[in-house]
């Protein structure tokens, strides 16, 4: 074959494989998908307080976003506050990702208000040797709800328990126990009496058992189909806590509550019984302050403003008050912590804030603060330049001779009204003073007059 064939040939068999993989691109998509492995987002809530609350919301916003296949809720706690939990139930409830609860690793439990947020996911697994139940209201210190309030509670979070049962499927009578009779059931008698769907005692073989269960969507229409979950052979993304939920996780042990409580009290009740310490009183705020956010009697915002607000005032006061650093140091610490709780770091785009530019702008107002003080004390150390005490010594020029030792003179700029004293020291009313034009010293001022002795000739 000639040479020209054969290149001819070869062009057109290079353009016939081109073309052939051009018009098979979409197909080589569509396997490239199928074969993709689906990707869960796992997320561990802790104590059921401010801080898993955010946790969770952001967590299934991230899922969301990134039309991530689930949330894989790690469960592990002994309750937390109700009103967070109905805010957490709600999220679930309307999510438009499947969730699933794991109650997990063997130990753990899902007691209070752990077994509402477990009975709300669309799959309840728990692993072998953990607990579900015990869901009574109590009152925030463990201490039983008083009889005027106990039968308004438990009604409400009956009927509360029984809703996200029947909605997801569950027993309700046994849902209805856990808060009237404080039932707790072990992982073996939850799937037995219908509240746990399966026992699994590692999250990946957990994907695999529920990988093609349907679930209801918050979007979903009545009678239509419903979608299956797609979990098999799934890559975890672990979700990453802010510093702001890494301290409001904290703030919710129920411990460090209490001791925080307790300080705050102390602190201003020391300040009280003895004024003036400042170091007590500025302690003991910022403790009850971190106290309340910890219970959400104030909410994150309000508190967070509450921090921001008494340190300014803190700051401002260190300039005006010898408090040797008490209130600077305190009102920086309240100042930053009022601007980390005020908005999240990692929150949405047009309510973030950079850690990175709360702290300098807490150390600018710190600063300021300082100078200004510094300012203040400078000036307050400075010879006084002006008034009565400088005429003291002075040395004045008689303008007006002396009259039973009366007259005026002219000292520092400014006339004076003066008496003259001789030698002794004491003024005189007989003697005739100095004349006009000579030069006296200023011993002291009396009121408005200047008290003066004539300089020796």
């Amino acid at each position: 074959m000639p040479p020209i064939f054969k290149n001819w040939f070869f062009v057109r068999l290079v353009s016939l494989c081109l073309l052939g993989l051009w018009s098979s691109a979409p197909l080589l998509s569509q396997v490239a998908q199928k074969t993709k492995y689906p990707q869960w987002l796992e997320v561990d809530i802790g104590i059921i307080g401010v801080a898993s609350k955010s946790i969770l919301d952001k967590a299934l916003n991230q899922a969301a976003k990134e039309s991530l296949d689930g949330v894989l809720v790690k469960l592990d706690t002994p309750g937390g506050e109700l009103q967070a939990t109905r805010t957490m139930v709600k999220k679930i409830l309307n999510s438009s990702v499947p969730v699933v609860v794991w109650v997990g690793p063997s130990g753990a439990r899902a007691t209070s208000a752990g077994a509402m947020i477990g009975l709300s996911a669309n799959v309840l697994a728990m692993a072998e040797g953990t607990h579900i139940g015990a869901s009574t209201p109590v009152q925030s210190n463990g201490a039983d709800i008083g009889d005027s309030m106990k039968s308004k509670v438990m009604n409400d979070t009956v009927a509360f328990i029984e809703s996200i049962a029947k909605q997801r499927g569950k027993d309700t009578e046994i849902a209805k126990s856990f808060v009237i009779t404080a039932l707790s059931l072990t992982s073996e008698q939850a799937k037995n009496q219908n509240i746990c769907d399966l026992i699994s005692n590692n999250k990946d073989d957990l994907l695999v058992r529920i990988h093609g269960k349907k679930w209801t969507p918050s979007n979903h229409v009545k009678g239509a189909s419903k979608p299956a979950i797609d979990s098999a052979g799934a890559t975890f993304i672990i979700y990453k806590q802010s510093f702001r939920e890494k301290l409001l996780s904290l703030l919710s042990n129920p411990n460090l509550f209490y001791l925080l409580y307790l300080a705050g009290l102390m602190g201003l009740g020391y300040e009280i019984s003895n004024p003036g310490m400042l170091f007590p009183g500025v302690f003991g705020a910022i403790c009850l302050i971190l106290a309340f956010i910890a219970t959400s009697t104030l909410p994150v915002s309000f508190g967070a403003a509450a921090l921001i607000l008494a340190g300014i005032i803190m700051l401002f006061a260190e300039m005006f008050v010898p408090s040797f650093g008490a209130l600077g140091i305190g009102g920086f610490i309240a100042f930053l912590l009022g601007s980390i709780f005020l908005v999240d770091p990692s929150g949405d785009q047009g309510l973030r804030v950079s850690l990175w530019t709360i702290l300098p702008m807490a150390a600018v107002v710190a600063m300021a603060s300082s100078f200004a003080g510094w300012l203040l004390l400078k000036t307050l150390s400075m010879k006084v330049s002006s008034g009565e005490h400088m005429l003291t010594g002075e040395r004045g020029r008689v303008i007006r001779d002396f009259q039973k030792g009366a007259g005026s003179i002219k000292v520092a700029g400014e006339i004076w009204q003066a008496r003259c004293i001789p030698k002794d020291g004491e003024p005189s009313s007989s003697a005739s003073g100095p004349a006009k034009n000579q030069i006296v010293t200023v011993k002291r001022v009396e009121g408005m007059t200047a008290i003066v002795e004539m300089l020796d000739s």
